[in-house]
């Protein structure tokens, strides 16, 4: 299956990359990548796998059975089953520098992986925190 990720050197995009490629998707990717910045070395990581390819522009997403775009403003990404928005999703209080931190973006990460086994998802899902702190997963409809 193919699966196309926008964005995919953020932090939780490149995570995401690699729990795909362990499940056996075939990874299209879109990202500005400067030689001298931290997407540079991450592209470094992962460029070399076959199963990942960096798109030079983004084409039609017909092309792929799933999106993730991890270039909204107002969110962490939004996930797309086909041409249909399924998820947006929001990550409150979140900094990547705290070591506890760093756990949680793991498991969103895994989440992330996993969202094309749902057949039917929830309209809201609070997987850590509640109100404002915690990850927050609003179904599109």
């Amino acid at each position: 299956m193919k699966v196309f990720i926008k964005g995919c050197f953020q932090k939780i995009a490149f995570q995401l990359i690699h729990e795909l490629v362990d499940q056996g998707f075939e990874v299209f990717g879109f990202d500005e990548v400067d030689s001298d910045d931290e997407k540079f070395d991450r592209y470094a990581m992962v460029g070399r796998n076959s199963a990942f390819h960096l798109e030079n522009s983004i084409e039609d997403s017909s092309q792929y059975e799933y999106t993730y775009d991890f270039t909204i403003e107002d969110g962490l990404c939004t996930f797309k089953d086909g041409e249909q928005t399924v998820l947006k999703i929001y990550i409150d209080c979140f900094d990547a520098h705290e070591e506890r931190d760093q756990i949680t973006s793991e498991h969103i990460s895994k989440w992330l992986a996993s969202l094309q086994q749902y057949t039917s998802l929830p309209d809201q899902i609070h997987l850590n925190g509640e109100e404002v702190n915690g990850v927050h997963i609003i179904k599109i409809e």
